[in-house]
Order: C-alpha cells, then structure tokens, then sequence
C-alpha cells in the first residue's frame, strides 16, 4: 500500500515522525515522505535536512518552492 506523509513544519514532522518509522517496518507499506512549507525555510534553517537525514534510505523528499516570507 502507498502511504504519503506529508509535513510542512518541524512542529507537524515531531508528531509525524514515530508513526512514519512504524509504518516503514511493516512490508505492506511503500511510505513517502513530501517536506514543504516551513521546512525549505532558510530562516528555520531548512529543517528538511533533519528529515531527509533520518529517513534517506527509506522515503523521498520533494521540495516545493513557497511563498514563505523570510523577512517575518
């Protein structure tokens, strides 16, 4: 079964991020992971890198350009 996950910020990633790795020891799941909004922030210091760097093996990241101001 495919299952996609989808985070937007570091805060939604926290709760996500024990259910993604659950999921991902069970062979019946092809889990994805897509990282927008907040994560791609440089002023949040792209917290995408923390969740390519836990699940590289398992997921695909797909950053999506947003309208994030960085001036906020």
């Amino acid at each position: 079964m495919k299952t996609l996950f989808v985070s937007v910020s570091r805060s939604d990633f926290g709760i996500l991020e024990n259910l993604i790795k659950k999921t991902k020891l069970d062979p019946e799941f092809d889990v994805k992971l897509l990282i927008t909004g907040e994560h791609n922030s440089k002023k949040l210091n792209f917290s995408k890198n923390e969740a390519i760097k836990k699940f590289k093996n398992i997921i695909e990241v797909f950053s999506i350009k947003n309208s994030y101001n960085e001036n906020a």
